[in-house]
């Protein structure tokens, strides 16, 4: 078990998951609807998957279970649900902080 405490050293897609989660108020799910072609993982406002490339969906979806390996993430009560742990969210600000602003 190892905890990140440096956004960067995190995959972009891993990044990108620890900030969908926080803009859905710390949630995503792991969801199999017609349009994502098989399991994929989702928020409410973001789909991880490409209708014409499975292996989209399948790196969202190893790149959720390394955040869940190194704490950052964790499986909720829901199935099929994982939320951010305290670490995911200390992580999410150091994300939202280290963001470039327009014009940099």
């Amino acid at each position: 078990m190892h905890v990140i405490t440096d956004p960067s050293q995190l995959s972009p897609a891993q990044q990108e998951l620890i900030k969908a989660a926080a803009h859905n108020r710390g949630k995503m799910q792991i969801c199999n609807r017609s349009n994502t072609h098989g399991r994929a993982i989702c928020t409410q406002s973001t789909t991880f998957s490409d209708a014409d490339n499975r292996e989209v969906a399948q790196r969202y979806l190893r790149a959720l279970r390394d955040l869940e390996r190194t704490l950052l993430m964790r499986q909720a009560q829901a199935r099929e649900t994982y939320e951010l742990t305290n670490f995911g969210w200390q992580i999410s600000r150091k994300l939202v902080t280290s963001a470039p602003t327009a014009g940099s």
